[in-house]
């Protein structure tokens, strides 16, 4: 939780939510961040907290959610100027998948970029420790370690790689219940006839093991495990933390896990053809009204 004047974030296993605290998403592009951005806001609709339809916030009134691209170091003066406590939290992805679906989703897609090696080795060449970045508090605050971000700034880091597990960790951290943080996919870039918020059409790409070779040899280069060691020390963190946090408590999140997995199958079969006006943003938690007809608390 984040406490008033310091810098740190932390959340009190004292503490007995379910909420009424502030929920503050900082949400990285292309790290599952549309599909959060619909898990944030519908934690956020089911317990009254302002700002579940906007695309920003004047962060008011409290308890106020903020589920919107941005960095944090933009975020940290309003943040300092919240009353209540806030929950800060976000989610991170391996460097290599994360920048090769930037590239597919803002150059090939977005501004018909080609799709060739060379253009990607050189998009690769430019990932520089960029979610390291996204994440940290401004300079004025000190200089974190991607240790100390995951541990004393933010109260949850998960990963996109351990998606189902995050969420259901997310809930139990937060005390509510699995249908509070149930989601259908905002998009699946990876698939064909997908669009994003804007209507524009994904372009399919492939897993690294199939991009050609050069793209192969440059993501595992030395040069780019330099140019991101920052991004991917702050992922082993967040997944040593996440372990850390499901053995304390295994047993009952290991059965939590199997029920949200059959929740999720339930909802894809009754509620995935969802569409634009049954969201609470944009492409952000979509098929609002079928998961609460059909999931209760």
């Amino acid at each position: 939780m984040y406490e008033h004047g310091t810098p740190t974030v932390r959340w009190s296993s004292s503490d007995a939510s379910p909420l009424p605290c502030d929920l503050i998403y900082i949400k990285i592009p292309k790290c599952a961040s549309s599909t959060t951005g619909g898990v944030a806001r519908r934690i956020a609709a089911k317990h009254n907290l302002s700002g579940v339809h906007e695309k920003g916030s004047a962060w008011r009134p409290e308890p106020v959610l903020w589920a919107n691209h941005g960095k944090l170091a933009a975020k940290w003066s309003p943040l300092h100027a919240l009353h209540q406590r806030a929950f800060l939290w976000t989610m991170v992805r391996q460097p290599v998948p994360r920048c090769l679906s930037a590239y597919y989703h803002f150059m090939e897609s977005r501004h018909d970029a080609p799709n060739t090696a060379h253009a990607k080795v050189e998009y690769l060449r430019g990932c520089r420790d960029s979610v390291y970045s996204y994440t940290s508090p401004p300079k004025s605050a000190g200089l974190f370690t991607p240790h100390q971000l995951v541990r004393d700034v933010y109260s949850f880091v998960g990963l996109v790689e351990r998606y189902e597990e995050s969420i259901v960790l997310l809930a139990s951290m937060l005390r509510v219940p699995l249908a509070h943080v149930l989601f259908l996919k905002a998009k699946v870039s990876t698939e064909g006839g997908a669009h994003d918020g804007l209507g524009i059409a994904f372009v399919p790409h492939p897993p690294l093991d199939e991009e050609p070779p050069s793209v192969q040899d440059e993501a595992w280069s030395a040069s780019f495990n330099a140019s991101n060691r920052n991004d991917y020390e702050l992922y082993h963190a967040a997944n040593a933390e996440l372990e850390r946090r499901w053995a304390a408590n295994r047993a009952v999140l290991d059965a939590n896990l199997r029920t949200f997995r059959s929740m999720l199958m339930r909802a894809k079969e009754l509620c995935g053809n969802w569409t634009s006006e049954d969201c609470y943003w944009n492409d952000n938690g979509c098929g609002v009204e079928c998961l609460d007809s059909h999931f209760t608390e």
